[in-house]
């Protein structure tokens, strides 16, 4: 008697059980022979693959990745095939079979690739708020100093408008001011406020170095017409040109009788206003070339005294291209603003030309607005009605020799 294992049945051709069980699954399967033919194709492998049939070679198939997987051995290969990334395990069927079972990966691999590209992005947003932080840091208005004799009041207004969050270094913008107290002995306090072209990184940087540079200007010089030819020069040598500045810079001193005298040079900004006294507005009569474009600039400063009361404002171009739909606020209703301000106190006078200013805008800013404001401090008004009787002693001698001279 014959005690040897009956052989392993031919699946050539596949019994019409096994091709419709085949046939059900939802995964495509390649049924091979050990010699590498292609015994059964079922109908997902036929769906995604129609090139492959029964009676062909994975050794020799248009499918490049089940090639060189047959050719090396492998169990497994990743391949892209018209356009489909595809996936396949190889698992043993018998001594005389195997089967190739294939995945078609491509949404998948979508959706990975979105996904890390959603992660990279997150890192990047992170790094950009991070970024943003430093920057905004290094360029928030300064909190400023209180010179005897004169009152500095600013304001800083970030735009809203637009699809830039606040905290985005898209939305970072290039409006600023900044006070340099006297140095080497000088009397003269400068201030300067002023407008880099664009928005962004690169807006953000150049204005760190202009507040930058004219720090270190105003400490050997307080000339505002040299500081602004001075700060053209450096800027020509260390940017980009499609970048530029307008500016206005005051050097500022007391005067006598309670005035204070500003010296005042702008380059290609907006002419600071001044609300005098008698409720009048005016525009200081200086004009200069923008910063940062041509080698040579014109500079015609301009030299102002303010008489107790009386206040300049700084400002930037935000301001009055400050829009309500189509239209711009405008040079004639911000003098008319700043003239119904007139006998207001410094910061209540800032205060009221934002409110009106952002409530024309109905809050959507498009632009920065700064603004600085220099101002004579008013004298206080002396009167002697209510006042107690004089109680020097001057005045109680003189009192006594008139009651002697009455008694005689």
């Amino acid at each position: 008697m014959d005690a040897r294992a009956p052989a392993a049945p031919v699946l050539a051709p596949a019994p019409a059980l096994l091709r419709a069980a085949l046939d059900a699954a939802t995964e495509a399967v390649l049924l091979c022979a050990a010699d590498h033919s292609i015994v059964l194709v079922n109908a997902a492998a036929s769906a995604l693959l129609p090139d492959l049939a029964p009676g062909g070679t994975a050794a020799r198939s248009p499918l490049a990745g089940l090639d060189r997987a047959t050719a090396d051995g492998a169990a497994t290969f990743a391949t892209e095939h018209r356009g489909r990334r595809l996936l396949g395990h190889r698992r043993p069927l018998g001594d005389d079979h195997y089967g190739w079972y294939l995945r078609d990966t491509t949404e998948e691999f979508a959706r990975a690739e979105a996904f890390q590209t959603a992660i990279s992005a997150v890192a990047r947003c992170r790094e950009q708020v991070d970024l943003t932080a430093i920057l905004r840091a290094d360029l928030v208005p300064p909190e400023l100093p209180r010179p005897e004799g004169i009152e500095l009041i600013g304001s800083y207004q970030a735009a809203r408008a637009g699809g830039d969050s606040p905290g985005s270094l898209c939305a970072a913008g290039g409006d600023f001011y900044d006070v340099f107290g006297p140095a080497g002995g000088g009397s003269e306090t400068v201030v300067a406020l002023g407008d880099v072209c664009g928005r962004g990184p690169e807006a953000a940087v150049l204005t760190g170095k202009v507040r930058q540079t004219l720090r270190a200007l105003s400490l050997v010089g307080s000339d505002p017409a040299q500081l602004l030819t001075v700060l053209n020069r450096a800027l020509l040598g260390s940017r980009p040109r499609h970048r530029f500045v307008t500016l206005v810079v005051a050097a500022i001193s007391r005067a006598g009788h309670g005035r204070v005298r500003m010296i005042l040079a702008t380059g290609g900004h907006p002419a600071p206003l001044v609300l005098r006294a008698d409720g009048t507005v005016e525009a200081v009569p200086v004009s200069g070339t923008l910063i940062g474009v041509v080698p040579q600039i014109a500079v015609h400063p301009a030299t102002i005294e303010l008489a107790p009361g009386e206040l300049c404002l700084l400002y930037s171009d935000g301001l009055t291209e400050a829009r309500s739909g189509t239209e711009q606020y405008g040079e004639g209703r911000l003098g008319d603003v700043l003239a119904s301000c007139h006998g207001l106190p410094g910061e209540a006078a800032v205060a009221r030309v934002r409110r009106l200013v952002s409530d024309w805008a109905h809050g959507g800013l498009r632009d920065d607005i700064a603004m600085l404001a220099v101002r004579a401090p008013s004298r206080t008004k002396l009167s002697l009605m209510g006042s107690a009787p004089a109680t020097s002693p001057f005045a109680i001698d003189a009192r006594r020799g008139d009651r002697r001279g009455r008694s005689r």
